[in-house]
Order: structure tokens, then C-alpha cells, then sequence
């Protein structure tokens, strides 16, 4: 089992940079300017976003599986949470700009240093941004919100929001 964790996740990483390529490339290639006038091609582009993200999500899981099969706890680190949390929608945000759908995204208000695993925390955002997308057809929004709760026992919460116009 764990030989074909290991092949998997090699497999995912391999997979990872054709990808973003690809995503690249369809964003190149299709400008918002030319899609104004056409909702076919808007259409069109939507789903290849749409299944790019898909795919982007399904390499992550992929790349994940072996890692947790194996590793004995997660790696945490102390970061900008605010920060992070804005690099992460604005990568999501590129990968729509071609669906007619309008992505918003309500941050925290101030930097907020977290104890947090990177990458599980972008890959539970990047999922659930995913599926409102997937979801969401245009001209529908997503709109993304993160707060701080009041502290509880000298601790606070970040909650996260999401709501879509999809089904």
C-alpha cells in the first residue's frame, strides 16, 4: 500500500506543473475582452476553469494521500493568516475570470499571525471555493467572507463564510 501511496503522490507532483501550465495558457488565451460580446465562448471558458480547478483539487488529494499515510504529524507554522488567506482567492479568482461569475472575498481587516498547516488549510479553501464555482453558473457570485470571533479563554476563532447564487 505504501509503494502505491508513494507512486501517486509522485505521480501528482509530476502532474502539478503541466497543470499550471495549462491554466496559464488557457488564461492567455482567452481574454475577458473577447468574450464581452460572445456567452457561448464565456460559457466555454467557464468550464475549462471550472475543470482546471477540478483537477487542481483531485493532484492535491493525490499528492496528500501518501503524505498522511506516513507522516507523523502535520506541519504547522506561524503565518500572516490575512495574507495567506488573500493569496490563495486571488489565485482562485484568476482561474474565473472568464466565467461571467463574480468572486468576492471579505478578508480580516488586519494582519493575523496563526499557527497553521499551509498546506491543508489551502487545500480546505481551494475545495470549498471549488465547489461553489463548480456550482455556481454565471452570471452568479461567490462570496467568500473570513472574521475573527471575539476571544474565548485568551483564544480566538477564524470563521470562514461561504455563499454562492448556484445550486
Amino acid at each position: 500500500d505504501n509503494a502505491e501511496l508513494q507512486a501517486m503522490a509522485l505521480a501528482a507532483r509530476e502532474l502539478r506543473e503541466p497543470l499550471s501550465s495549462v491554466m496559464t495558457t488557457a488564461d492567455r488565451l482567452f481574454p475577458v475582452e473577447a468574450q464581452k460580446d460572445d456567452p457561448a465562448t464565456r460559457e466555454q471558458v467557464a468550464r475549462i476553469n471550472r475543470g482546471l480547478l477540478q483537477m487542481l483539487r483531485i493532484i492535491s488529494n493525490m499528492s496528500d494521500a501518501a503524505r498522511y499515510a506516513s507522516a507523523p504529524a502535520p506541519r504547522q507554522e506561524t503565518v500572516d493568516v490575512r495574507r495567506f488567506l488573500e493569496d490563495i482567492f486571488r489565485r482562485a479568482s484568476e482561474l474565473i475570470t472568464h466565467g461571467g461569475q463574480i468572486l468576492t472575498f471579505r478578508n480580516l481587516s488586519e494582519p493575523l499571525l496563526c499557527l497553521i498547516d499551509p498546506e491543508q488549510l489551502e487545500r480546505a479553501v481551494l475545495n470549498i471555493l471549488s465547489n461553489a464555482i463548480k456550482c455556481t453558473e454565471a452570471p452568479g457570485s461567490v462570496t467568500m467572507t473570513v472574521r475573527r470571533t471575539a476571544p474565548f479563554e485568551g483564544q480566538s476563532t477564524l470563521c470562514f463564510r461561504l455563499q454562492d447564487t448556484g445550486i
